[in-house]
């Protein structure tokens, strides 16, 4: 590649289904595809559960009184405590029910 030549590392498509979200990138001319779960579960906020997370690198945001766990990791953590994970849609949508709803897919 020469100095005129840019890198495109833009997703170049991104697919939210009730299920999955999946990115596609263009990398060195091949396609690399990324796969999250769509769904999420709280857990109460403590300084030791976010120290916790943060350094097992766990993707989750703070919101009020609560902890957001998302993606992949949240499948691993509801099976750990024995509950359902929560869908952000419904039906193709967001998903009325949860208050998450936006912010998880955000």
């Amino acid at each position: 590649m020469n100095n005129s030549e840019e890198t495109y590392t833009q997703p170049l498509g991104l697919d939210i289904g009730t299920s999955r979200v999946v990115v596609a990138r263009s990398t060195d001319k091949k396609y690399q595809y990324e796969s999250q779960l769509n769904a999420f579960l709280t857990i109460p906020y403590s300084k030791l559960a976010e120290s916790l997370l943060q350094r097992e690198n766990v993707f989750h945001e703070v919101q009020g009184e609560d902890i957001v766990v998302s993606g992949n990791d949240a499948q691993k953590f509801a099976e750990i405590f024995h509950v359902e994970t929560r869908r952000p849609m419904l039906n193709g949508v967001l998903n009325p029910h949860e208050a998450h709803s936006l912010s998880v897919l955000r």
